[in-house]
């Protein structure tokens, strides 16, 4: 029993000296948190209440808990020993009443640290529970992580990155000879270097394309047919101007005046573009039907006229180069052909070379405004003043204007304007003469007969208005003033 006595006054002093140490170190700022205590216990001698009794003799403050009590008491093992751990802390409020303020303020910040003590069997130390701050650390972090998931569970995927180009090798490094050094006494300077590398061609900003870059010759439909001997014995030759979906437009200049086709010296062919694949099937019905539609290659659209006048010289110039007059015109327009046959052989007019009859417009200025539909930018005309021109309705030229023309506009800058560009910017380049008609309208006016049979060219005429100007141009009762 002395034995036991003994043991347990041990542990009772360990746990005293425990706290005071404990504190000690906590007052003199030293960085030791816990103070460990092993006592032997003869599990033989000591009963399990004495022992019992012996640990809750320590003091209340010191906050020890037993974690293997039981395993303890359950194991009763003769002449074998067991060590506990005990971890004795003393509680946060003793501390900062008995330390200094600043020590109490330093000591409640470790609070959180030290509010647990772990008594453990055999010499291992057992898990820890946290704090009620840590859980709440814990909790919040929780909540946090679940907030994050959500979020980017809603975030939609990200796009594919684009895979990179491809490299370029490196340009070749530009040669470059030395220049024979001067005779100088100064021997030491380095000779001077004279690069032979070209200037640079890399294009600054948007620059005009030419006409070369855009315009694809030939036709799909050419119809060599329609100018018999290449036009030796042809006095006009007349090529309209037609969009693929004008089918209606056609019919009715092929039932009026374009019925004077039938006469030996006049030949009537309808110009288009390539046409999308939805008109494809009725264009070809309609050219097995009368024989007449030229096709060229490029798309058909309003700004790509140039493209078209284009084709129509190339026409003219590759399968009736001998016809010696030819009119350009459109599918809106009513042509006085009886009229303009007499006009393109008056003796004035008879020998006329490298000429272009028309409305002239002269001094006319550019439109700027991006809603016109007559809008051209700087980069395909620069200038403030378009050189005269004849406007684009229609208008007569000699033979020998056809080739010239086709041959200088692959060099010069596409405008969209045809009439603009062909008789203006490439005749006023080939110096051709440009000769106002007053009989070429080419505008709207009063469906009167003797207006009709006095004039050349009636402008913006629909479907019906064809006939009822056909037949005041046949009219034979209408006496009209000379």
């Amino acid at each position: 029993m002395t034995r036991d006595a003994s043991a347990a006054n041990n542990i009772r002093g360990c746990a005293m000296n425990t706290v005071l140490s404990s504190a000690q170190v906590a007052v003199t700022g030293g960085i030791a948190r816990r103070r460990y205590c092993t006592v032997a216990v003869v599990q033989r001698d000591l009963a399990p209440s004495e022992h019992s009794s012996s640990l809750s003799a320590a003091p209340k403050h010191a906050r020890c808990r037993q974690t293997s009590r039981a395993a303890v008491d359950a194991t009763h093992v003769p002449a074998r020993l067991h060590f506990t751990q005990m971890s004795l802390l003393p509680s946060t409020r003793e501390r900062h009443a008995s330390v200094s303020p600043p020590t109490a303020e330093m000591l409640a910040r470790r609070a959180p640290h030290d509010q647990r003590c772990v008594v453990g069997a055999g010499g291992e130390r057992a898990p820890s529970m946290l704090g009620p701050v840590r859980r709440s650390h814990c909790a919040a972090l929780a909540a946090l992580a679940a907030l994050l998931l959500l979020l980017l569970a809603r975030l939609p995927p990200a796009p594919p990155r684009p895979r990179p180009a491809p490299l370029r090798p490196p340009p070749a490094p530009a040669r470059s000879t030395p220049a024979p050094a001067p005779a100088a006494t100064n021997r030491t300077a380095a000779p001077a270097v004279v690069s032979t590398a070209p200037a640079s061609t890399a294009p600054r900003g948007p620059r005009p394309q030419l006409v070369r870059e855009l315009y694809v010759a030939g036709h799909a439909r050419p119809h060599a047919e329609l100018c018999p001997a290449l036009g030796a014995r042809l006095r006009l030759l007349v090529l309209v101007s037609s969009a693929p979906a004008h089918a209606a437009a056609r019919d009715a200049v092929r039932l009026t005046w374009g019925h004077y086709a039938a006469r030996a010296d006049v030949a009537l062919a309808f110009v288009l573009g390539a046409p999308p694949p939805a008109l494809r099937a009725a264009l070809d019905a309609e050219d097995a039907l009368y024989g007449d539609v030229i096709e060229g290659r490029s798309v058909d659209s309003y700004s790509n006229l140039t493209l078209k006048t284009l084709s129509m010289l190339e026409w003219a110039d590759t399968y009736c180069p001998r016809a010696p007059r030819l009119l350009k015109t459109d599918d809106d327009m009513f042509i006085n052909i009886p009229r303009l046959l007499q006009f393109a052989a008056d003796p004035k007019r008879a020998n006329a070379t490298r000429t272009i009859w028309g409305k002239v417009m002269r001094r006319s200025l550019p439109k700027r405004t991006m809603k016109s539909k007559y809008y051209v930018s700087p980069l395909q005309f620069p200038a403030r003043v378009f050189p005269d021109f004849a406007t684009g309705p229609a208008y007569l030229l000699t033979a020998d204007c056809v080739r010239p023309l086709l041959q200088a506009a692959p060099a010069e800058r596409y405008v969209r304007l045809e009439d603009v560009f062909v008789t203006g910017v490439l005749a006023a380049r080939l110096g051709l003469k440009r000769t106002h008609a007053p009989e070429f309208y080419n505008k709207r006016v009063a469906a009167h007969p003797c207006a009709v049979q006095r004039g050349l060219a009636i402008h913006m005429v629909r479907y019906h208005e064809q006939f009822d100007l056909w037949r005041k141009l046949l009219d034979g009762k209408t006496k009209c003033a000379s």
